[in-house]
């Protein structure tokens, strides 16, 4: 009986994680193809979409997965930070929205493997550079 209820749990994050990724492959394709007012939102819905997947990779133990959902979310949150400043459109909504990622990334990094924590670290220092980047480029003098 638990075995069964464990292979369907095991069935139904799979699934989830197989229709998670159509949305994201459109999110990857709109953000690519963005103007570049609009890519800051784009990146960021895409960065946001990233850290479901970490998440849901970390719950199902599959580490190879979650670190490559892991490289995804820091390459869209760079470039969510770094269209927000050539465009100087959505600086201060990019900065929250890395702010609350990088806040979500240190909850997950406090229940994952002692193994794991070090790459989540260093793409939670990855969102804290962009973020003193985003920063510095609101309150420039």
């Amino acid at each position: 009986m638990r075995s069964t209820s464990l292979v369907l749990l095991c069935v139904a994050l799979a699934s989830s994680v197989a229709l998670a990724d159509k949305p994201i492959t459109e999110l990857r394709q709109r953000a690519a193809t963005a103007s570049l007012n609009d890519q800051p939102k784009a990146y960021v819905e895409l960065a946001e979409a990233d850290l479901d997947l970490v998440n849901t990779y970390y719950d199902a133990a599959d580490v190879e997965q979650a670190r490559k959902a892991l490289d995804e979310l820091v390459n869209a949150s760079e470039k969510a930070g770094h269209a927000a400043i050539q465009s100087n459109k959505r600086v201060k909504q990019t900065e929250i929205a890395i702010r609350k990622m990088s806040k979500k990334l240190a909850d997950i990094q406090r229940t994952v493997d002692f193994e794991q924590r070090e790459a989540v670290q260093k793409a939670i220092d990855s969102l804290e550079n962009m973020r003193t980047a985003l920063l510095n480029h609101m309150f420039k003098k």
